[in-house]
């Protein structure tokens, strides 16, 4: 089901095949670009957010899409261009799981189908499926997906989309209000190290939320700490969970009180890569954070 809602949203606001040369990716995608779109999965229990933005000078649109309230983080990101020989619109989705599709979009009155989605799993697993993406003259739109069982499709989900705010810059990841950015850690020379790794939670939906917990596959553990000072004695104290209100900004960063710390790191950690860490949130759920690796704490923060 998270699979699917992945695939919906390579929406293409393709021109007709005569048009299509008229028209450039950002007047295509115009009603979807800069902003970002959450609908809730049958039951309400989880949540989908697509966040819409041109990259590489306008040669490409990008859709980040996070699903919030899962047990497991799960998530992907989409490319879209137009195909230089067919006129047409094209996307390649890239799961975190390592699940692989694509396909094109057609358009129809109303909105958009998308008939031919050929998804490969992580674990080499094929399906079909295909799409309808229908916009509402009140706002938002609905989708639709079914996969394909023998000669027959069956359903997969119905959801419906509204606007969630602006798309943020890149680097910033966005579950349901949740804007995760300034995520890095330090560097460790050697294996069985005690790191440390900061993270900015800026909360601008309506909903409190709390940081429940965090797993890295890089560490035996991941812990919370908040500095104590009394006098001069200078103390550590675990501080699960974290508050995270509505409106406001939750600094876990240099010259902060608050930290992680990645407890027996697995392995050396070099400046220049990334870890993906595991934050459990009450609300949004597990969400997958990419650490950026860096040798200076303080500049890494600010870069």
């Amino acid at each position: 089901m998270h699979r699917a809602a992945g695939l919906i949203m390579g929406l293409c606001l393709a021109a007709s095949p005569a048009a299509a040369q008229e028209k450039t990716l950002a007047e295509s995608f115009a009603p979807l670009l800069g902003q970002c779109w959450t609908g809730e999965f049958p039951g309400g229990k989880a949540r989908d957010t697509h966040c819409y933005r041109l990259v590489e000078g306008g040669h490409y649109v990008e859709d980040r899409h996070v699903v919030g309230g899962g047990a497991e983080p799960y998530g992907g990101i989409s490319y879209y261009r137009r195909d230089g020989a067919s006129g047409t619109i094209r996307y390649h989705y890239f799961a975190n799981d390592g699940g692989y599709s694509e396909g094109r979009a057609v358009p129809v009155a109303g909105g958009f189908d998308f008939p031919d989605e050929a998804y490969v799993g992580p674990a080499g697993r094929k399906m079909a499926i295909r799409n309808r993406l229908r916009f509402d003259p009140a706002g938002g739109y609905t989708a639709e997906s079914e996969s394909r069982d023998g000669d027959a499709w069956k359903p997969l989900f119905a959801m419906r989309f509204t606007a969630n705010g602006p798309a943020p810059s890149g680097g910033t990841l966005v579950v349901d209000g949740l804007h995760l950015s300034r995520a890095i850690v330090r560097d460790a020379a050697t294996a069985d190290a005690d790191v440390a790794a900061y993270v900015a939670i800026a909360n601008l939906g309506t909903q409190p939320d709390r940081l429940l917990s965090a797993r890295c596959a890089c560490a035996a553990r991941v812990e919370l700490h908040r500095v104590v000072r009394q006098g001069e004695k200078v103390s550590m104290e675990s501080d699960w969970p974290l508050p995270v209100p509505p409106g406001g900004r939750t600094e876990i960063g240099p010259g902060t009180p608050l930290h992680l710390m990645l407890m027996g790191t697995t392995a050396p950690l070099a400046a220049g890569g990334s870890v993906a860490v595991i934050l459990v949130f009450e609300r949004a759920g597990a969400v997958r954070v990419d650490f950026r690796v860096v040798a200076d704490s303080a500049k890494g923060w600010e870069e």
